[in-house]
């Protein structure tokens, strides 16, 4: 029963893994399309993505603060307290959460719309953000509440909610900033227009409210994924309170202000990391807009507002056509991150002792290592071919000075550069370091060999490597 019962959380995980997976690589592919083909759009162009870029940083940086870190608190605080049976409790803390962040995201959403002028003009250097800024505020509140309720699936493992309502989400924001855009731009061709009247609509406003409503669709998109979220919470609430009067717990509610501590002293360390990324993404802004701004002032050829409108036309290039080819390949390591969050909390609350922790790079990662196998806990060390090199400096000194607790050291070799730069086999710094190498054929042998590798590691003092590649990797057979 027991048996069972593993194989199907291994199961769950893994297909929370493909799922949110699915969902990054689907929407990274949305939002560079709609993108591509709003910069085409005749008036938008460069310059509407150079006012579309930088209210949408001001707009993050917000966003940041307000609601980065909370899925992944929440899915801590949910998945610990339903291990153990407390399935009350855990209700409790997404009820006062949602209650917390509707706050939170209200507060940022006044923020964002009332300062909008003072942002837009005396920071960014272009008054033109304004509208930008106003468009984007209400999606905040938005964005805060369906945090709360993606976590609180994310802690019961399931992922559906927070992979269907990001790709909802996305296709809704896509397919509303391109209707919303030529939209204007159809309003605006059309001459007379009494719209084009109505709104203002002339030749040096159209580009300005075309990046408005593309704003506009942001928070459009986000309302909807909010109401699906909504949806899908109400139509399990009752097998939720099924639950929760199974659990048969003697619960008494904790006190308010102490949970709000709880949950804030969790989310605010796993934001600071955003934080800091959206406060230089902001820096770069308000830096290349008006440096370009003096740049172009100072050759003295063209009036304020046209040297204003060249900055943003080309801060415009660089946030509408450089930066967004960048993200792609961080939806893997999104996939891993919040399927394993549930996972390891629901462990450290079983005390089942198993701590996983992500580090900036393979070197990094294995000294990490190093230091637990040193206080007697056995550690496994995972990275591609490419990360072994990284890690060669720590590898070859804990050769000679040995472990405590085993360590294995997994490298995923890549025989004919599936998703790789380069060709290696890891298994010659094995033979060059003098430690034992194992080379599984199959998915039973990979179960067995690590096994293995631990007690050869504590047996002879010595770190080991398994060598995996990629049809091993991505092989799928039975394992006793």
């Amino acid at each position: 029963m027991e048996e069972t019962k593993v194989k199907n959380k291994k199961q769950s995980f893994m297909a929370g893994v493909m799922t949110i997976m699915f969902a990054q690589v689907v929407i990274k592919v949305l939002g560079l399309l709609y993108r591509l083909v709003i910069t085409n759009v005749p008036y938008f162009g460069d310059e509407g993505n150079g006012l579309y870029g930088a209210g949408f940083q001001i707009y993050m940086l917000l966003l940041s603060i307000a609601t980065t870190g909370v899925p992944g608190a929440i899915a801590k605080l949910v998945s610990e307290r339903i291990a153990v049976g407390k399935n009350k409790e855990a209700h409790h803390i997404f009820k006062i959460a949602f209650a917390l962040f509707a706050i939170i995201g209200l507060i940022g959403t006044s923020i964002l719309y009332l300062g909008a002028e003072v942002i837009a003009s005396q920071w960014i250097g272009n008054p033109a953000v304004e509208g930008v800024l106003k468009a984007l505020a209400p999606s905040i509140v938005f964005v805060a509440i369906s945090a709360v309720i993606r976590g609180y699936f994310n802690g019961m493992y399931n992922m559906k909610a927070t992979s269907n309502s990001q790709m909802l989400e996305q296709l809704f924001k896509s397919v509303l900033t391109i209707v919303f855009v030529l939209g204007v731009y159809q309003i605006f061709s059309v001459q007379p227009s009494n719209w084009a009247t109505m709104f203002n609509i002339t030749e040096d406003t159209v580009t300005e409210i075309m990046a408005c409503v593309a704003n506009l669709a942001s928070t459009v998109a986000a309302a909807i994924g909010f109401v699906y979220l909504y949806v899908f919470y109400s139509r399990r609430k009752k097998e939720i309170w099924k639950n929760i009067n199974e659990s048969k717990e003697t619960y008494k509610p904790d006190n308010i202000k102490h949970t709000i501590k709880t949950i804030l002293a969790l989310s605010i360390p796993m934001s600071l990391a955003s934080i800091v990324s959206a406060i230089n993404r902001n820096v770069d802004t308000f830096t290349v807009i008006n440096g370009l701004t003096d740049m172009l002032m100072a050759q003295g050829t063209m009036a304020y507002e046209l040297v204003v409108k060249e900055a943003t036309r080309l801060y415009g290039i660089l946030s509408g056509k450089v930066d967004m080819l960048i993200g792609l390949p961080l939806s893997i390591n999104i996939a891993f991150a919040t399927a394993l969050f549930p996972a390891v909390s629901e462990a450290f609350a079983k005390k089942d002792d198993v701590y996983a922790e992500w580090c900036p790079n393979e070197k990094v990662a294995l000294e990490v290592g190093i230091g637990a196998s040193a206080a007697g806990k056995r550690v496994l060390a995972t990275m591609k071919h490419v990360g072994v090199n990284v890690a060669a400096d720590p590898l070859f000194t804990l050769a000679y000075t040995g472990v405590n607790g085993g360590l294995v050291l997994l490298a995923a070799d890549d025989p004919g550069m599936h998703s790789s730069q380069n060709e290696q086999d890891s298994r010659f710094y094995a033979l060059a370091a003098r430690i034992p190498s194992m080379d599984p054929s199959d998915s039973q042998e990979a179960l067995d060999f690590t096994r293995n590798a631990y007690e050869l590691s504590e047996r002879f003092d010595l770190p080991v490597i398994i060598r995996s590649t990629v049809r091993i990797s991505h092989a799928k057979t039975p394992v006793e």
